[in-house]
């Protein structure tokens, strides 16, 4: 499992798939099953990515493993809203914060999808609910992004600052600040000195598929396009059906003059767009504009004859 998990945050995959597959040839289990919900996410195999949360959940449900089983709902959560479909991403991830009330892990997308349908409060109250057991940059950054949405630009300040504070900690511990402050600060265009010398830290720590997206994000910011397109090109490279993986990418293509690309990455982030800021959000839809009704959306279904790993025999 740990050389699995290493593997996967160096970017070796393949070897990370065949550490974890050795994993639930000799004790298949919930853990197991988890890391092969998520291999198979990001190589855009999400059917196969179900089956694999499914057999998790029988098996941390039977085994009184409530926070293993909160993750796997917030791993299903993640894959329906990828698939388009929010009223399932929705019940998985109230699923999750039931059994584990406050969950910090699914806050951020549950809280995206009550934004697009206007219930902005209880969007707020999820994620101060979370920031309450953990302040994360991720829980921050979205909820900066809510009340700039909202307009209330006093309330977004006062996150600003506690962003901030949470830099200076890490800056202490660190001297720098680690990946998801950094991400939200390029995503608002500030601070970039501090957020590029972060993001190239990362990825020279981990080059998986999200570190270079926010170094290539960086990239962009400082007007290095041809840097930021090879990057954004090796965060796409598994075909995540991430929209943030595919929606900074076509931003960088669309600034590269390679508009129809750009767009193409633009439609496939539109499918899953309910778990992106609101700000970002709007941006995309903006972007896409008549091409959004013109074009057909690629559907990001799963490749049978290409999942990352399988489940034991011995199940």
């Amino acid at each position: 499992a740990l050389m699995s998990d290493a593997l996967l945050e160096l970017g070796r995959y393949d070897a990370s798939v065949a550490a974890l597959q050795k994993m639930m040839d000799l004790r298949p289990g919930a853990d197991g099953y988890s890391r092969a919900a998520h291999l198979r996410y990001l190589h855009s195999d999400l059917a196969g990515s179900l089956e694999m949360i499914e057999m998790g959940l029988q098996a941390s449900l039977s085994g009184g493993l409530p926070h293993l089983t909160a993750w796997l709902y917030v791993q299903a959560g993640v894959v329906h809203a990828a698939l388009g479909d929010a009223k399932l991403a929705e019940a998985a991830l109230r699923q999750a914060a039931t059994i584990m009330p406050g969950y910090v892990h699914g806050a951020v997308p549950l809280a995206m999808i009550l934004t697009t349908r206007d219930e902005l409060d209880e969007a707020v109250t999820v994620l101060e609910r979370a920031l309450e057991h953990q302040e994360l940059p991720s829980l921050l950054g979205a909820l900066e992004d809510l009340e700039i949405h909202r307009g209330n630009q006093e309330a977004a300040e006062g996150v600003r600052k506690r962003l901030e504070a949470l830099a200076h900690i890490e800056t202490a511990h660190l001297g720098r600040v680690e990946r998801g402050v950094a991400r939200v600060d390029l995503e608002r265009d500030r601070l970039l000195e501090r957020s590029v010398k972060a993001a190239e830290a990362e990825y020279k720590a981990r080059p998986e598929v999200y570190s270079a997206d926010v170094l290539a994000l960086a990239r962009l910011r400082q007007g290095r396009l041809a840097e930021a397109v090879r990057l954004s090109e090796e965060s796409c490279r598994l075909g995540t059906p991430d929209p943030l993986l595919l929606y900074h990418r076509g931003e960088i293509l669309l600034a590269a003059d390679r508009k129809k690309e750009g767009l193409e990455y633009l439609s496939r982030a539109r499918q899953g767009d309910m778990t992106l800021w609101p700000t970002l959000r709007q941006r995309l839809r903006k972007r896409l504009g008549a091409a959004v009704s013109s074009w057909d959306s690629p559907s990001w279904k799963s490749r049978p004859g290409d999942r990352p790993t399988t489940s034991s025999s011995k199940r």
